[in-house]
């Protein structure tokens, strides 16, 4: 039984390495596309959205009735400043996780105010945008 104590012990330390944790990304936001065709949803890592620090979004896409995505599918990840009539200072890095799922890394909001994220599903030519606004203090 002593051994079986142990091998559970050891088994807990070593799922606290450093590259055992998945990333906890913050509460899930949900948006409809602009014609209503799909259904987005994120979160962020860190959970707050910080400012003049790198984030990542954690993306999902599906049909408003919840089905997968067709292949095919392509997003793109922007955000900008209506008011001050700029976007980000970088680009982010857009990844695929499986069928609508995408891990968006590197965006930066590099100052406080009103920011608007842009998501752009394209599909069979034609393009939906879902948008959220963040205010950062």
């Amino acid at each position: 039984m002593r051994w079986a104590r142990t091998l559970a012990c050891a088994l807990l330390l070593s799922a606290c390495g450093a590259d055992s944790p998945e990333p906890r990304p913050g509460p899930s936001h949900q948006l409809t596309s602009s014609a209503g065709g799909w259904v987005l949803s994120w979160t962020s890592d860190p959970s707050e959205l910080p400012l003049n620090e790198t984030f990542d979004l954690h993306i999902r896409v599906r049909a408003p009735d919840g089905a997968l995505p067709p292949e095919g599918l392509e997003l793109a990840v922007d955000a900008a400043m209506p008011q001050h009539q700029h976007g980000m200072n970088r680009r982010a890095e857009l990844q695929p996780r499986g069928r609508g799922e995408w891990l968006a890394r590197g965006l930066l909001f590099h100052m406080p105010g009103q920011w608007q994220i842009y998501f752009d599903i394209t599909h069979a030519g034609v393009t939906e945008r879902a948008q959220c606004p963040i205010t950062l203090d």
